[in-house]
């Protein structure tokens, strides 16, 4: 955490730079490079015209974006609202790929940007999804940065908003210390994951890789994708820290959906061959479960572990508490300093609440995102 808290510290703020390479054809100043949007949806009737919405209002010049829609065989009106929005906004960047089942496919997130990535006519792939929300820099700051910097793949943050319910500002909180150390990595150049609702990379950088060629699990569009290119590019992956290049997405409703959410999550863990993101999820993972059998040996079974003459009761609770207030100061530097970034303060007042309940919740889909099967967008996934 210490590694992380050094590495969110590290990273400076971006601010973008007006560009003034000349359009040709418009004779204004511009940036010039091609950018296409990737959005996978699958019944996402509620949301997709508000992120198209967003998108259309970016103040990155129309004709060097593509927004490349891929329908994955929803069983709603996505379709019908995509296609209405063209045809009433007259947006010619605007394309609909309609996906068909296909026997066999499991990875269907990954099949449905692969589709999108040969349609694309653009240079830097940027891919979000149809429940997210952005500003009208979103995309210029991402360009700008990409410009500056000259990665092969681009992170840029991603925050949980709306959030009304105690149980839902839990899930914000604990959103920001993974924001922040997936920050904190890459800038120590030791990236550990990324958010696939807010990712850009170079389409040949995605081509040389091979793109998603060897994944066959449902998920890993973001995770397993950027440790290839890590390992293709050590030096190309960055972090864009920058408020005007968060995307905002909501927090689940249900604890039901959390739990299958963080499955899936949880589950490209072990489909990394990777020893340093094994090891960190590892000292997680035992970190927090140690923390627990104590608490259960403190509450339950102190004097047949430890015999008083030993190590009394109190002294081990002492120690247990110890334990536990170091964990707590440290981990509430980096969320101090995420949640200072994407100005949400004031979910630091749950900070202990969600502590004791991160722990539970950590052992709890540790151990079950390892076995049977989770729900994804109405599909059964194993």
């Amino acid at each position: 955490m210490l590694f992380f808290i050094n590495g969110w510290i590290k990273l400076i703020t971006f601010q973008p730079e007006k560009n003034i390479k000349k359009n040709e054809m418009n004779d204004f100043s511009c940036p010039a490079v091609k950018v296409s949007i990737i959005i996978p949806a699958k019944d996402e009737q509620e949301n997709i015209c508000n992120c198209l919405n967003d998108i259309i209002k970016q103040d990155y010049p129309k004709e060097l974006f593509e927004i490349l829609v891929v329908d994955d065989c929803s069983e709603d009106s996505t379709i019908e609202k995509v296609e209405d929005l063209i045809r009433k906004r007259r947006e010619g960047n605007i394309k609909l790929i309609k996906l068909k089942d296909e026997p066999g496919v499991t990875s269907y997130k990954k099949r449905a940007i692969t589709k999108a990535i040969g349609q694309s006519k653009g240079k830097l792939i940027v891919t979000t999804d149809a429940d997210c929300r952005m500003g009208n820099a979103w995309l210029s700051t991402i360009v700008s940065f990409y410009e500056a910097k000259s990665p092969k793949m681009i992170a840029a943050p991603v925050c949980l908003d709306g959030e009304t319910s105690f149980f839902q500002k839990i899930q914000s909180l604990e959103f920001l210390g993974l924001a922040g150390a997936c920050a904190a990595a890459i800038s120590q150049r030791r990236p550990l994951m990324c958010n696939g609702a807010n990712l850009a990379y170079e389409k040949s950088a995605f081509e040389y890789v091979g793109g998603f060629d060897t994944d066959s699990i449902a998920t890993g569009d973001d995770m397993l994708l950027m440790k290839k290119i890590h390992r293709a590019f050590p030096e190309g992956i960055s972090f864009l820290k920058s408020s005007k290049a968060v995307v905002y997405t909501k927090p689940e409703s249900s604890l039901k959906g959390f739990i299958q959410q963080r499955k899936r999550w949880a589950s490209k863990i072990g489909k990394i061959n990777d020893p340093y993101v094994l090891s960190i999820a590892g000292i997680i993972f035992f970190f927090n479960i140690l923390i627990l059998m104590g608490v259960g040996i403190l509450c339950f079974f102190p004097s047949a572990v430890f015999p008083e003459k030993y190590f009394d009761r109190f002294g081990f609770g002492l120690l247990i508490a110890v334990i536990f207030g170091i964990k707590c100061v440290i981990d509430f530097l980096l969320l101090f300093l995420t949640a200072s970034f994407f100005k949400k303060r004031d979910l630091m007042l749950l900070f202990l609440p969600a502590q004791a309940l991160n722990m539970l919740y950590v052992v709890f889909i540790g151990i079950i995102a390892n076995f049977g099967k989770y729900r994804w967008k109405g599909r059964l996934v194993k």
